[in-house]
C-alpha cells in the first residue's frame, strides 16, 4: 500500500512541470521526497499502521526504508530520462548546426 502511495506522489511530481522544477531544484531530493511521504502518509492513511510508523526489533523505521528504496529506484530512472532527453536535444542542435554549415 505504501509503495502504491509513493508511486502516486512521484507520478504527480513528474507530471506537473512546476512540481518537477521545484523538486529538481531542491538540495536533497531524497530527503524532500521522504518528508513529503511522511506528511502524505499521515494525512491519507490515518487508519493504517503505516501512519504510526512500523519499526523492526532493531529499531529501524520500515516506512522510511521503503520510501527511500522506492526513491532510489525512481530517481535512477528519472535521471536516465532527463539525461536522454538532454542528449537528444544536444544531438538535434548539432545536426542542425552541421547542416547549416
Amino acid at each position: 500500500m505504501l509503495a502504491v502511495h509513493c508511486w502516486r506522489v512521484y507520478d504527480e511530481i513528474k507530471a506537473t512541470d512546476v512540481l518537477k522544477k521545484q523538486f529538481l531544484a531542491a538540495n536533497n531530493q531524497c530527503c524532500l521526497f521522504t518528508k513529503v511521504m511522511e506528511r502524505a502518509t499521515v494525512s491519507q492513511l490515518t487508519d493504517s499502521m503505516l501512519a504510526f510508523g512500523n519499526y523492526c526489533t532493531s529499531g529501524h523505521d520500515l516506512q522510511a526504508l521503503v520510501v527511500q528504496r522506492f526513491f532510489n529506484c525512481v530517481a535512477k530512472n528519472m535521471a536516465k530520462e532527463l539525461t536522454g532527453s538532454a542528449n537528444a536535444d544536444d544531438s538535434t542542435k548539432k545536426k542542425r548546426k552541421s547542416r547549416n554549415s
